[in-house]
């Protein structure tokens, strides 16, 4: 059409590739994984915490008397249990302050929905030890379990190897760990920079473990 060469090259190529880690164009490791294995760390706590501070109580014979000293299952399941929620629960948001306010991985979202999504993820956890000690009324049972349940969650969260690239049998598994609902909530909030209406799905998943 008789253009200069870099008007005819604008009009051949319009739209030109941009090729880099979407969210993380600077490919910082501490960016990627910290906000993954903090979480990870937090929940291997939670889940031990909560199946030894219940199991205990078969292991020494005492789980009658604590439980009438509660007056019911459940008055005393949260006596034992509100402590170490408050506490993990301080320690996890401490945790992702450091991350966010120390250490200057992004955060592009709503604080207040990852600070929500933590509190889910104590309680979630606590509820699953709550489930392993019921089910087995044993502690070293309830602790192998959580061992088996909590120590390669991290695998199947999708943050190492992409979810939608799994098995189903990977996909399943890591739709029944409340760590996988957290990480796509703090992934969403913390690097992309997600709406808020894209944390419902994984709060409603956490609230579901509750």
């Amino acid at each position: 059409l008789g253009e200069p060469p870099d008007v005819a090259a604008a009009r051949f190529e319009p739209v030109r590739s941009m090729r880099g880690a979407l969210f993380n164009p600077g490919l910082d490791y501490l960016a990627f994984l910290a906000p993954a294995l903090v979480p990870t760390l937090l929940s291997i706590f939670v889940l031990v915490g909560a199946v030894n501070a219940l199991g205990s109580e078969l292991r020494d014979g005492t789980a009658g008397a604590w439980l009438e000293a509660g007056g019911s299952a459940t008055r005393a399941v949260l006596g034992t249990l509100l402590p170490q929620s408050a506490w993990f629960t301080a320690l996890g948001l401490a945790a992702t302050a450091v991350l966010f306010r120390l250490l200057g991985v992004p955060l592009r979202g709503s604080a207040a929905l990852v600070a929500l999504g933590t509190l889910l993820l104590v309680l979630a956890y606590q509820a699953a030890a709550l489930l392993l000690v019921a089910s087995s009324g044993n502690l070293r049972l309830a602790s192998s379990g959580a061992a088996f349940y909590g120590g390669p969650a991290f695998a199947f969260t999708g943050v190492t190897f992409p979810a939608f690239g799994m098995p189903l049998a990977a996909k399943a598994w890591g739709a029944v760990l409340p760590l996988t609902h957290y990480i796509d909530l703090l992934v969403s909030q913390a690097m992309r920079g997600a709406p808020p209406s894209t944390a419902l799905a994984p709060l409603l998943a956490l609230a579901a473990f509750v």
